[in-house]
């Protein structure tokens, strides 16, 4: 640290966010900030009474800063959420807080992930030991929909509405197909059930074998999810559950454009992407790792 840092941390306190600091995070909001914050459907009020909700505050408790960076799922930590009133050191409040965060997380050592939306968190991560790791990439669809395919030709895998009911098979199936820094919890995939305007399942014989979630506002839409097991890939059941999200919003919202994210080295995905008629949009964003051994 520097002597700076040292002063700030004197005449600071770091502590654990919980509930009653909700009118304190809203009016924060209010002033002049810098803010970096993870691509996600969670809510930030989710986090609160977690551990590794950190706000730092001054001496008459107002705050500075916030870092959220919860285990979700267990092993992989992203930081959801990096903000800063103007007027503070970006680089000292940030060895401030992210200190805190690894003496938190002690001798367990997570993945610590972030999605990096601005050059100035590109500092802080690449300052702290982070490395660029791969890039999200985004895509867009404003095509026309495929027929239809034949009813002989969907006979072996039914595709439905999804419910809550299915949610531990399609855990299954996001384990199974997702590195595990990409894997939502339990809690994850609830929530992005809850957030999507239309999620279903592909069953075979029962099984519940493929999935898409997706949410939409007035004038687009936006695949969060899709994921096949990895011995059902490659036979066409991503295409069938996009070609059918392609239809539903076009159909009962007249919506045309769809959006979707993934990762730059993810082939198979962009590969499906491409043929079902979605287009590089140039938008990307870099993914950092932290190096334990380098921070």
């Amino acid at each position: 640290m520097t002597g700076n840092t040292v002063n700030l941390l004197l005449q600071t306190n770091i502590r654990s966010a919980t509930r009653k600091d909700q009118p304190l995070i809203e009016e924060m909001y209010w002033d002049l900030h810098y803010e970096n914050r993870h691509l996600d459907w969670r809510n930030l009020t989710d986090w609160l009474d977690t551990p590794n909700f950190l706000v730092l505050e001054n001496k008459w408790h107002k705050l500075i800063s916030i870092l959220v960076c919860p285990q979700d799922p267990p092993g992989v930590a992203w930081v959801k959420l990096f903000v800063i009133r103007h007027g503070y050191n970006r680089q000292e409040v940030w060895d401030i807080l992210f200190s805190k965060l690894l003496e938190l997380l002690g001798e367990n050592q997570p993945i610590i992930a972030s999605v990096a939306l601005s050059d100035w968190y590109v500092k802080l991560l690449e300052q702290k030991g982070f490395e660029k790791n791969h890039e999200l990439v985004w895509l867009r669809y404003d095509g026309v929909p495929e027929p239809l395919p034949a009813a002989r030709e969907q006979s072996e895998f039914s595709l439905r509405v999804m419910s809550e009911k299915d949610l531990s098979e399609v855990q299954k199936v996001d384990e199974a197909a997702f590195d595990l820094i990409w894997q939502l919890s339990s809690e994850g995939l609830t929530a992005a059930m809850q957030h999507a305007s239309y999620a279903t399942v592909l069953e075979w014989k029962g099984q519940v074998i493929a999935y898409q979630m997706s949410s939409s506002t007035a004038i687009q839409a936006h695949l969060s999810r899709l994921a096949v097991l990895p011995e059902f890939q490659g036979i066409g059941l991503g295409k069938k559950l996009l070609n059918d999200l392609i239809r539903y919003y076009r159909v009962h919202h007249h919506i045309k454009t769809i959006t979707v994210n993934t990762h730059s080295y993810n082939q198979v995905a962009l590969s499906l992407y491409q043929k079902t008629g979605f287009q590089l949009t140039g938008e990307k964003y870099p993914v950092y790792l932290y190096n334990f051994t380098k921070g």
